[in-house]
């Protein structure tokens, strides 16, 4: 018996990061909860429509795990100054340019040769990734319009994040407030707007009748 015991029981909440069918169909067996951080938000709508059919078919008793999307945020003041601090760190890709593929390179793993820097086998799942991670450097409004980060001020960011969960039907969003080497002022700023202006905004969701 493994000591000490969790105190959750049987054992904490597991999430699995998942992105292809066989990820999802392990996930659904074992009634585990599901994340998604890259792919644009048609596709995770897609995926997270497979995983729910896919646990339907295991006979889990339920209730259904819940789904997560993480998200690059910024929040500012006004729409403008929101891009205006948000665009040069978002164009420098999803790792946050140099200094970010310089912490994945010096991990154990490292990184791969192809745009979605994994190597070995391709699918066409990789190949979409890639294709997602090199537009990502070339248009801030490639990641406005698919949805992989959400900019604005408070009132165009509940907008926003609304619209997106109607869409995709995930039970938890996880805000990243921290965009390539932004400077911690303005990450921090952002964190507080959103705590502050765009929670609140939810309010009336998170209230039981």
């Amino acid at each position: 018996m493994p000591k000490p015991r969790p105190y959750q029981q049987p054992y904490p909440p597991v999430w699995v990061g998942a992105h292809s069918n066989t990820s999802f169909d392990y996930a659904a067996r074992h009634n585990f909860n599901v994340g998604q951080n890259i792919d644009v938000d048609t596709v995770v709508a897609e995926k997270f429509d497979y995983f729910r059919d896919a646990w339907r078919a295991t006979g889990n008793p339920g209730p259904m795990p819940r789904t997560l999307v993480a998200r690059h945020v910024h929040v500012a003041e006004t729409d403008e100054l929101a891009r205006a601090e948000a665009e040069p760190q978002l164009l420098k890709g999803f790792f946050g340019g140099d200094a970010g593929m310089r912490k994945i390179a010096a991990t154990r793993i490292g990184v791969g040769g192809d745009p979605r820097m994994t190597g070995g086998e391709r699918t066409p799942d990789i190949d979409e990734r890639g294709r997602v991670f090199s537009e990502l450097t070339k248009s801030y409004d490639f990641w406005i319009d698919n949805g992989v980060a959400i900019v604005g001020s408070p009132e165009t960011v509940a907008r926003r994040l609304r619209d997106q969960q109607q869409r995709l039907g995930y039970d938890i969003f996880l805000a990243q407030h921290q965009l390539g080497d932004m400077s911690r002022e303005q990450a921090i700023k952002s964190l507080e707007l959103f705590g502050r202006e765009v929670i609140p905004a939810f309010a009336s969701a998170l209230v039981t009748p």
